[in-house]
């Protein structure tokens, strides 16, 4: 079963060639985007909002809220989130949100 696995998926990517999602560069099987293209999707590292993840810059030392959600009701404790909503990622999304 696994020689017709890997055979198919060989037939395949001569078909269909690994590229990157958003500039549609040459990538390695399994990756999605390339190196350039990841390297500009902007991780959130601390500190953010323990609420909405919002970054912030300086030195805070505690779990605290934004300004937008320190005096707000939400439905939800956390929105966790790796990345920022910016650039690369914003466009990833939207293409699988709105072009399937």
């Amino acid at each position: 079963m696994s020689l017709f696995k890997n055979t198919g998926a060989a037939f395949a990517s001569l078909l269909y060639p690994p590229r990157c999602e958003k500039c549609a560069a040459d990538v390695a099987n399994g990756e999605y985007l390339c190196e350039p293209c990841r390297g500009s999707a902007k991780r959130i590292k601390p500190p953010f909002c323990a609420t909405c993840s919002e970054p912030f810059d300086g030195a805070i030392e505690q779990e605290f809220s934004c300004a937008n959600c320190a005096d707000r009701q939400f439905h939800f404790t956390h929105a966790v989130s790796c990345f920022r909503n910016r650039g690369v990622v914003r466009d990833l999304i939207h293409r699988f949100k709105y072009e399937r």
